[in-house]
């Protein structure tokens, strides 16, 4: 293979891709607009509300009511039951010498705040409270790095349908592809030029949004690094093909955009990108049916470093078994112009 002419090639389709709003605006700024917002919607605007714990263990035993009632009292805490989703878990244990036993479950953050919360209670009372504390740091992924894992699918998602497919679809119906036939090009060199591109793309898309989720957001992958940037790897390949597919084999142009967008919303709707489809129900059907429901799953799992629904082996398998039935269905039917397979 001419690898000036492939270089050359590449950097045409980089820079057409670019001048492409579309492309350019799906790919780059619809994700980022998201993240922003959800950023935003997570940290809210106005003062922080009181500090919600999980209250547990013993708390209708009568040694423990004057302590439970002095923690509800406490300026910033609020005691839910247990169960409820918290910032931490309080657990209220009385031995059998009568002693309370609390111990509180919270991010390593929330140290400082508990003990001195624990010491107002301590002091409310009218004599001395008999019990010991005991505090147990917990690492509990925020909302937003449960978030950020999903918005890395869907940038792939963009690059793929409006990043690969429209272009593809606007260059057949140009005939671009048709010229390029009566050009001294094979058709692996341009076949290569547009996968190259596309690769290169995803990684400044990747990259770019890990700087901003990093530097802005302090989003830190707590769980494997190596596993994120395989499934970003895998995701990538698995997208682009499918833009391919979509983009090479559809007949009419038209028709193509209406696809794009309706797999767009099929994905984005019920993929767990922006909320979790319940399980067992009518769309847990259409979710498992969906590659970014593997790709989201995943991440999550390698970004946070906890248990998510699927087993990691099945959202690999799942993402390269789509792969490459994407690719061998792009290659087998991909059309050069919108007229005939050619």
């Amino acid at each position: 293979m001419n690898a000036p002419l492939l270089a050359v090639l590449v950097l045409n389709n980089f820079r057409e891709y670019l001048r492409d709003f579309t492309s350019s605006f799906f790919t780059f700024v619809f994700p980022l607009i998201f993240v922003v917002i959800f950023f935003m919607s997570s940290s809210g605007g106005g003062a922080p509300g009181p500090l919600p714990l999980a209250l547990e263990g013993d708390v209708g035993a009568p040694q423990a009511q004057a302590l439970v009632e002095a923690l509800a009292g406490v300026p910033g805490l609020r005691l839910l039951p247990a169960g409820h989703k918290a910032a931490g878990v309080v657990s209220v244990a009385v031995g059998a010498d009568d002693r309370i036993r609390l111990e509180v479950s919270a991010d390593p953050a929330l140290a400082t705040l508990l003990h001195t919360a624990v010491l107002a209670a301590a002091g409310r009372q009218a004599g001395p409270l008999p019990f010991d504390y005991r505090f147990e740091p917990v690492r509990r992924s925020s909302e937003l790095v449960q978030l950020l894992p999903a918005f890395f699918a869907m940038s792939l998602l963009q690059l793929g349908l409006f990043g690969t497919s429209t272009p593809l679809l606007q260059q057949r119906a140009r005939g671009v592809f048709r010229h390029m036939k009566t050009l001294p090009i094979t058709v692996v060199q341009i076949v290569a030029a547009l996968l190259a591109t596309r690769l290169a793309i995803a990684l400044v898309q990747m990259v770019g949004l890990y700087a901003i989720a990093a530097g802005l957001f302090g989003f830190r992958i707590e769980g494997s690094g190596v596993l994120f940037a395989a499934l970003l790897a895998v995701g990538t390949g698995c997208f682009v093909a499918m833009g391919f597919a979509l983009g090479g084999i559809v007949g009419n142009q038209q028709v193509g955009v209406l696809l794009t967008l309706a797999i767009n919303f099929l994905m984005l709707s019920f993929g767990n990108v922006f909320f979790q489809v319940p399980p067992g129900s009518a769309l847990a059907l259409i979710s498992n049916a969906l590659p970014i429901t593997y790709l989201v799953d995943g991440l999550r799992l390698a970004a946070t470093g906890e248990p998510q629904a699927l087993p990691i082996g099945l959202v690999l398998a799942v993402l390269a078994g789509a792969t490459v039935l994407l690719t061998a269905v792009s290659v087998r039917f991909f059309r050069f112009d919108m007229g005939s397979r050619a």
